[in-house]
């Protein structure tokens, strides 16, 4: 009986960051979005494309987490399929965007590293999840930390428009992306009375995020020279 209650609760547990997750970044992209559009006027195809690419993950997560509650493994898996044909178009939309937008608005070169890095290490965290299909505690863990740092730019919008943002800046983000990491790491350690090194991985990776935001990064001589590179590479 005991077991089955442990089972049940990380079902909802993980239920329940996938509606998270879901419900931020719809609020989140859908407040930003209305807001530039009011100001700027139509966006770019490409932000539109990559949008739609990172969604279609967000909401395949979702999907597969709902259908895992319900048991529905077999579905589950082969959606599997689909996930990493989102992924690939997640990492070349992003790869798009992120190094456009410097050309396109004439913003800060460090902008784009800080994107598409981020948007890189949830790709790195979803491929080393699906490599672990096969051990379902470790994949459904790395899945969720990949989907959470993919969720990290609708979150962050998500309290820009509760006004959380203007409160406590950026740090704020990063302590937001922290919170499911360390309530799911404490929830292992009271079930199973251990840290496993899947759920300090995932910490680690919220915490790397927090360093690859740091602008001083972007500005070393090798970095800037890399990133002026590939801007100039697709203007």
């Amino acid at each position: 009986m005991g077991l089955k209650r442990e089972i049940l609760g990380h079902r909802i547990f993980f239920l329940a960051i996938a509606t998270f997750f879901l419900l931020s970044n719809m609020i989140g992209f859908g407040f930003s979005i209305n807001s530039r559009i009011h100001t700027e006027g139509s966006l770019h195809t490409h932000i539109y494309i990559h949008g739609l690419c990172a969604g279609l993950w967000i909401l395949l997560y979702f999907i597969q987490t709902v259908l895992v509650f319900s048991k529905r493994l077999k579905l589950h898996k082969e959606l599997g399929l689909l996930g990493i044909v989102i992924l690939i178009s997640v990492l070349i939309s992003g790869f798009y965007v992120a190094f456009m937008v410097p050309v396109i608005y004439q913003s800060d070169l460090g902008q784009a590293g800080r994107d598409f890095s981020t948007i890189l290490l949830g790709v790195i965290l979803s491929v080393i999840g699906l490599n672990y299909r096969r051990k379902p505690f470790i994949h459904k863990r790395l899945m969720m930390v990949a989907t959470l740092i993919f969720s990290s730019a609708g979150i962050a919008r998500m309290m820009d428009f509760i006004g959380l943002l203007n409160l406590f800046g950026p740090i704020g983000v990063v302590m937001a992306l922290l919170i499911p990491v360390i309530a799911l790491m404490v929830y292992d350690y009271f079930s199973y009375k251990k840290i496993f090194k899947v759920d300090l991985m995932s910490f680690l990776s919220i915490c790397l995020i927090f360093v690859l935001a740091t602008p001083p990064l972007w500005e070393n001589h090798f970095l800037a020279s890399i990133l002026e590179t590939i801007v100039g590479w697709l203007s």
